[in-house]
């Protein structure tokens, strides 16, 4: 009987590190590119007095349904601060592909002004992405006339250590949260370390390779 009702708490604590580590990995991945589109916007607004349309470039390295393109067009949008003239990544794409350019060629700063001017911008966004779950990336803001390059920044992403620690914080607190209400797997755990440490790395290593390898970011 105390056999089963250990078994039946420990599949009550997976099961709840289960749900409540999905929402966390998925806002360890979510908000590294939140903050970074929401930087950009902010600081390329300052040119915003002399140019007026902007075209934001796919990006090479971003993930197969536009995660990091898509969030950037939306930041730079609800700023206000320019006119994006064209908001279909897939039609920037298929426009590409019509033409024989490749995403990488658009990291080149006369081409990716070509491609600006060709779409009656002013100024264009374009640049890489390294990393498109930790927002690990390179972005440039280029006036269209000149080719010139107005703004840079690399952004290096949130580092994997930093995941690290995120999810093993979260496991040693459910843990320690949901040990004393199932008192039998808490009393367990207390007492044998061996079983307490080796279910917190297992969970730690679970949601590390969860949010690092498989979890899709969402919009």
């Amino acid at each position: 009987m105390k056999q089963r009702i250990g078994i039946a708490a420990v599949t009550r604590v997976l099961v709840t590190i289960f749900l409540l580590g999905s929402s966390v990995a998925q806002i360890g991945c979510d908000r590294p590119t939140d903050n970074m589109c929401e930087d950009v916007a902010e600081s390329i607004a300052e040119f915003s007095g002399s140019l007026h349309s902007l075209a934001i470039m796919p990006f090479p390295g971003d993930s197969q349904d536009n995660i990091v393109t898509d969030k950037l067009i939306a930041a730079v949008v609800q700023s206000g601060a320019y006119t994006v003239v064209e908001r279909d990544v897939e039609g920037l794409k298929q426009l590409m592909k019509e033409l024989n350019i490749s995403l990488t060629d658009m990291v080149d700063p006369e081409t990716a002004a070509g491609f600006g001017k060709m779409l009656g911008a002013e100024a264009i966004i374009y640049g890489k992405v390294r990393n498109w779950k930790t927002a690990s990336s390179h972005v440039r803001l280029g006036k269209v006339e000149k080719g010139t390059i107005l703004w840079a920044k690399d952004f290096p992403g949130i580092r994997l250590v930093i995941r690290i620690v995120l999810f093993a914080i979260i496991a040693f607190v459910l843990v320690i949260v949901f040990g004393p209400i199932n008192y039998r797997l808490g009393r367990e755990l207390y007492r044998n370390h061996v079983i307490g440490g080796f279910l917190l790395v297992a969970v730690i290593a679970f949601w590390f390779l969860v949010g690092q390898y498989l979890l899709p970011v969402s919009g």
